[in-house]
């Protein structure tokens, strides 16, 4: 059976919120053997709850307070947190941020500025301190705000699924509890807190939302915070099963030759009424939304068309639809291969990985992969973008020199592709047209007894992880 990820008490759920606690952990499997937490500490009534329900529990943590300087009291709920975290016997780390100043220089809300500080520090605390987990201390209300939040700004169906219980590092065990239930449990329990004059504020969007929308909600409906469960449950058991369909289809449609990606519009794709919804979902990462991608596929564009992000551009082809990265890497730029640094990250958004290998008989038909003799080269090896009046021996060619720029008009490489090619050079010679064909001085053969393998993957970026 599929496992809602709300975490909606059944009907006359007898269990205590301890218990509840424990069991939505162990239902999404949010906290493991060894894991060890960071969890974000306002001071209010959900976050020291959470704290204290870690501490119950015997769990690990640390504590992380962030002074983001908006507010006088803020000195005072620092010095709160860290008492808390010393009764407890953990960790305590506060920062302060200029929030006001890093809003204004990146063109933020305050607010959307606040969080992009806060989760940057939690994840440099990760590298820096070993946790495994960031754990915060979101409830069901915060969900059906960030629900209406995102309705009102425009969303899709991934943003109205709301948050979710985990999502790589990021935790967030109380989702299943409502506010009210969170503040009588910390009642019950003498749990201390620090009550945040800024939410009663109307100045920030979400307190609207909290104190002016919402209650409307409730006149219509008493139930609206059950029934979210409900519904939050079904959208997000829809997204998941839009997802999985949506990858199943991009294996027939998507093809990637780094660090371009290909999406076949020929076919009956582009006559579907969810293309748009399609091609946004797979389009979204590299920065493109839905209106424009929507007027695409109902006016199909002429080929050559262009749109762009901040980070790419889409090109409209002839039974294509193209992405690729919008900087262009520097004839400058030189990375080295060498037995200690195997793996580099090349300008572009992909990465070059080597290995040595031994009994290595069979050729791969895959261009982002080269099986190079190991004897035959010499290091450190250089990467770097190709040049005028460079050439190569490509393999099945008998041993022939060929210019690299008569190589890519032969096999009618755009231009847009041409400037982002790279060679792998072993000395002054060129031993692999990455992406495209191995120099035949470099094959292996049959006496060939030591391979280096060296494979062309996409980086792990916000772009990178859509394919």
């Amino acid at each position: 059976m599929y496992a809602t990820t709300v975490g909606a008490p059944a009907s006359g759920h007898k269990a205590t919120l301890p218990q509840r606690f424990m069991d939505y952990i162990r239902q999404h499997q949010l906290m493991t053997r060894g894991d060890v937490a960071l969890l974000a500490v306002s001071g209010g009534v959900d976050s020291t709850t959470l704290a204290h329900l870690f501490h119950q529990h015997n769990l690990s943590f640390g504590v992380a307070y962030c002074h983001f300087g908006l507010r006088s009291a803020a000195d005072k709920e620092s010095a709160f947190v860290q008492a808390l975290a010393a009764s407890y016997g953990v960790v305590f780390h506060t920062k302060r941020f200029d929030t006001q100043r890093y809003a204004k220089q990146h063109a933020l809300s305050i607010q959307m500025a606040a969080r992009t500080l806060r989760y940057t520090w939690f994840h440099q605390l990760l590298i820096q301190k070993g946790y495994t987990k960031i754990v915060t201390a979101h409830h069901h209300n915060d969900q059906i705000e960030t629900c209406v939040h995102h309705l009102i700004k425009g969303t899709s169906l991934r943003g109205l699924q709301g948050m979710l219980p985990k999502r790589c590092a990021v935790v967030r065990p109380l989702l299943f509890a409502t506010k009210k239930e969170i503040r009588h449990y910390a009642q019950q329990q003498n749990v201390s807190w620090c009550e945040d004059e800024s939410n009663a504020s109307l100045v920030y969007r979400r307190n609207w939302i909290r104190h002016k929308i919402i209650p409307l909600f409730d006149a219509v409906n008493p139930h609206t915070t059950k029934t979210f469960f409900t519904t939050l449950a079904q959208l997000q058991q829809t997204q998941a099963f839009v997802e999985a369909q949506a990858s199943q289809l991009k294996k027939k449609v998507w093809r990637a030759r780094l660090p371009y990606y290909y999406i076949d519009v020929g076919g009956r794709l582009m006559s579907k009424p969810w293309a748009p919804m399609l091609l946004t979902h797979w389009l979204t990462p590299f920065g493109f939304a839905f209106r424009p991608l929507q007027k695409w596929c109902t006016s199909p564009p002429q080929s050559g068309k262009r749109l762009y992000s901040s980070t790419h551009w889409l090109l409209a082809d002839r039974r294509s639809w193209i992405v690729g990265p919008r900087t262009l890497p520097s004839c400058d730029d030189t990375y080295l291969l060498t037995p200690a640094n195997a793996v580099v990250n090349v300008a572009g958004g992909y990465t070059l990985a080597a290995a040595a290998l031994s009994n290595v008989t069979t050729v791969p038909h895959d261009t982002n992969v080269a099986l190079l003799d190991h004897a035959k080269l010499t290091f450190p090896l250089h990467v770097r973008v190709w040049q005028a009046g460079d050439q190569f021996c490509p393999l099945g060619m008998g041993g022939q020199h060929k210019k690299v720029s008569d190589f890519l008009i032969d096999e009618k490489i755009p231009l847009y592709e041409k400037e982002r090619t790279y060679v792998l050079c072993s000395g002054k010679s060129i031993a692999w047209l990455i992406g495209h064909r191995v120099d035949e001085r470099f094959k292996i053969t049959a006496t060939t007894r030591k391979v280096l393998r060296i494979t062309q993957e996409a980086l792990t970026t916000t772009a990178a992880r859509a394919t």
